[in-house]
């Protein structure tokens, strides 16, 4: 995929701030990144940071993680909302 098209994926999901070639997911939210090849496909998970490289990107995760994709390799992402940011009121207990 082209990079554009990365950049404006990343802006449309409103978790984001960007920083130069970094994205940067807000605190509350989770991210999943797609990539690979039709029959190959990978998702990482919890990802905290995006860095655009020339034609890699680098992805940080939560663990403190580090990948690394080429661009065309991205296919999307997924953003929901962190279940322990959203819950943070809630007691632990059967309902």
């Amino acid at each position: 995929m082209a990079k554009d098209s990365l950049h404006s994926m990343l802006e449309s999901l409103k978790v984001t701030k960007r920083d130069g070639d970094s994205y940067v997911i807000e605190d509350g939210w989770d991210l999943t990144m797609h990539g690979g090849r039709p029959g190959s496909m990978i998702s990482i998970q919890q990802v905290t940071k995006i860095t655009f490289c020339g034609e890699h990107l680098y992805a940080e995760t939560h663990k403190g993680q580090r990948v690394t994709f080429w661009v065309d390799e991205i296919r999307g992402f997924t953003a929901e909302e962190n279940p322990s940011e959203t819950n943070k009121g809630r007691r632990t207990g059967f309902m």
